[in-house]
């Protein structure tokens, strides 16, 4: 499965207003720095009924897209110190648990995966998709109106399986990988050191 959502959203403003409890908390902002991230502190942060803010358990701070204002897209989970320094921002303008979700094709997911731990993660998702292509041949044209998009499912569990097994070694932290659609890969993951499992793109191949 290849995708590209994009960033796309309608700020925090309106997504603040959609997270209150008991209502199911949803949704992702796309940020240029790590300074940009935590402007939002004011609504993305726990609050009392009525009060007007997001109250959610906890957030992943996706830093494994491309990072929209770096001039070639590099995204924060690119290396060690960028990775720690979001990680660290965003722990500092919340209260509850921050979770990171990290890149896949980085040279040492390992190292950053401590990096963003020893910053404050309470926890690894582990992995985003890789980045892949598919083109029409009928066409010449690839097939997303982004040219390339994001590799998931079936495919992606071999490399998931790695990252997990690296990142589990010397983090002691919760793991949530990618690429689960049976119950043995379920299990292979537990087996790699992962202490949850997540399902994504399974539910797209069997309702």
């Amino acid at each position: 499965m290849i995708n590209a959502i994009g960033l796309t959203n309608p700020g925090a403003e309106a997504e603040a207003s959609c997270w209150l409890k008991p209502r199911p908390s949803s949704g992702r902002w796309g940020a240029t720095d790590g300074q940009h991230l935590c402007r939002h502190r004011g609504r993305v942060r726990p609050g009392g009924p009525g009060g007007g803010h997001a109250q959610p358990d906890l957030i992943e701070v996706n830093i494994s897209c491309p990072n929209v204002g770096d001039e070639f897209g590099t995204p924060f989970a690119g290396s060690c110190a960028s990775a720690a320094a979001v990680t660290e921002a965003v722990r500092q303008a919340v209260a509850c648990p921050v979770v990171v979700k990290l890149a896949p094709n980085v040279p040492d997911i390992a190292r950053i995966a401590a990096a963003v731990v020893e910053a404050g993660a309470a926890a690894i998702t582990a992995i985003n998709t890789m980045p892949g292509m598919v083109i029409d041949v009928a066409s010449g044209q690839p097939i997303l109106s982004n040219r390339v998009g994001g590799i998931s499912g079936p495919a992606l569990k071999p490399i998931a399986l790695r990252c997990v097994y690296e990142i589990a070694r010397p983090c002691p932290c919760r793991s949530l990988h990618s690429g689960v659609s049976t119950g043995r890969d379920a299990a292979e993951m537990l087996m790699a050191g992962a202490s949850l499992v997540g399902v994504g793109s399974a539910v797209y191949y069997r309702g």
